[in-house]
């Protein structure tokens, strides 16, 4: 079955299209189910309106989802969101998203870290130890929730920690374990396979997925799956395909379902 449960709209500010280019798209390329899954606004655009649609924007959000569904009823379409866990935020997650505006499913996603500033962009120091630590703890806490369907890019800390060292196997056995003891799915992300390489004390390679990463999930009882996570409409399913070699390639259980 072809899927894509990652997929964001111009309303983030750092993508294009709207939902009907994205839905057009995946009809013509033969997707059977798509997750239009844009960042999550906060409630008087209190965090990181930069890179997220308006708070007032979610009734048109939700609204275009449901009219391209009515005009492409041979597609699934999914209503989601794309979440940083925050936890003074799980009630607005869990009875907004979820209950108000009837969600699917919502992606837990680790961008920004919660540190001394109190949060940092997850990346602002290259190879930090310390950041390295706070993202994996803070996925896992965020797991422990039951709010999230799926953790997307889990190895994301590839673009800022270099080295595949024993800090960066302790942090990714630590999110791994975590995901199979919460049978929560891990995401092979098709917008990093579309990334340049970048050079690290090991030589090049894709700043996320980290090979590494995945050898080790091949060793847990963990299930996965590979979406694009796409940002034009252009993408709406590119690199899924390679993603599910990925998981091949190691042994990998996927699933095809999330919601």
């Amino acid at each position: 079955m072809l899927a894509n449960y990652h997929t964001h709209t111009e309303r983030c500010k750092h993508a294009t299209g709207k939902v009907i280019d994205y839905v057009e798209a995946a009809v013509s390329a033969g997707v059977e189910i798509l997750g239009m899954s844009d960042h999550t606004p906060f409630p008087n655009n209190s965090l990181w309106p930069e890179v997220r649609m308006a708070y007032e924007e979610l009734d048109d959000y939700i609204k275009q989802i449901d009219e391209a569904q009515t005009k492409y009823p041979q597609i699934k379409l999914l209503k989601a969101f794309e979440c940083e866990f925050i936890e003074d935020y799980s009630s607005f997650y869990n009875e907004v998203l979820r209950g108000q505006y009837g969600a699917d499913y919502l992606i837990l996603a680790g961008h920004m870290i919660h540190g001394t500033s109190p949060w940092n962009r997850l990346g602002m120091v290259k190879s930090d130890k310390e950041e390295l630590k706070l993202y994996a703890n803070y996925l896992v806490k965020a797991m422990e929730t039951g709010l999230f369907k799926f953790v997307a890019h889990p190895d994301v800390f590839g673009h800022f920690y270099l080295p595949w060292d024993e800090e960066a196997i302790a942090a990714s056995k630590y999110i791994i374990e975590a995901a199979s003891h919460y049978n929560m799915p891990l995401e092979i992300n098709g917008y990093g396979l579309r990334k340049p390489e970048i050079m690290t004390p090991q030589g090049s390679r894709k700043q996320y997925p980290l090979k590494g990463f995945w050898e080790l999930a091949a060793g847990y009882d963990c299930k996965v799956l590979a979406n694009s996570d796409a940002h034009k409409p252009t993408d709406i399913i590119a690199k899924v395909e390679e993603g599910y070699q990925i998981a091949d390639q190691y042994g990998l259980k996927k699933v095809e379902f999330v919601w």
